[in-house]
């Protein structure tokens, strides 16, 4: 649990006793390549950290599979039904066996009642998966093919050698046939 608290502190200051509660009410399990943590029209009940592995939200449209977001080692994961409590459209994927750490919707806010600083740490997270969502809108929605590509090699390189190329190709936003057509150019 020393990563989960690691990984808090960049974010703030926790107090013992907190510190201690958290630690009561966070649990951890594995999940094996390929299975689903959430499906399409559920609400997610968890937040996740992922101590080491890989995760994916997606939804479909129509026939079409599109991946939304993909995590790495040390990030934490969830939909948005998490925080709105209503059934989204979202499902989330262990792209590899992964180690997680996580903490159900009930317990967390009982605790952020019960210590400001877990309220402060839970806005500082929010705050910063906000600010990435937006960054990947603006690159899907004002960067062509070409530049979204290089914005990943720059910024997230490391999936190019863990996530399947044609889920990268969805995140992307481009279908399999242009990225590689793209990778072959670079």
């Amino acid at each position: 649990m020393k990563f989960l608290l690691d990984t808090l502190e960049h974010f703030g200051v926790l107090s013992d006793t907190c510190k201690q509660e958290l630690l009561g009410k966070v649990k951890s399990k594995v999940i094996e390549k390929g299975n689903m943590l959430t499906y399409s029209e559920e609400t997610c009940n968890e937040l996740y950290l992922i101590e080491r592995g890989c995760l994916r939200g997606f939804y479909f449209k129509d026939s079409a599979n599109i991946t939304n977001w993909i995590h790495l080692d040390g990030m934490f994961a969830t939909s948005s039904s998490f925080f709105t409590r209503t059934a989204n459209h979202e499902a989330i994927e262990a792209l590899e066996t992964s180690s997680l750490l996580f903490i159900n919707f009930k317990d967390l806010n009982e605790l952020q009642c019960q210590f400001p600083e877990i309220l402060h740490i839970r806005l500082l997270i929010t705050e910063f998966y906000f600010a990435k969502l937006e960054a990947h809108l603006l690159m899907l929605r004002l960067q062509t093919a070409k530049q979204r590509y290089e914005s990943l090699l720059k910024n997230e390189s490391q999936l190019i050698n863990r996530v399947p190329l044609f889920y990268i190709a969805s995140y992307l936003g481009m279908t399999p046939v242009t990225l590689s057509r793209i990778r072959g150019q670079c």
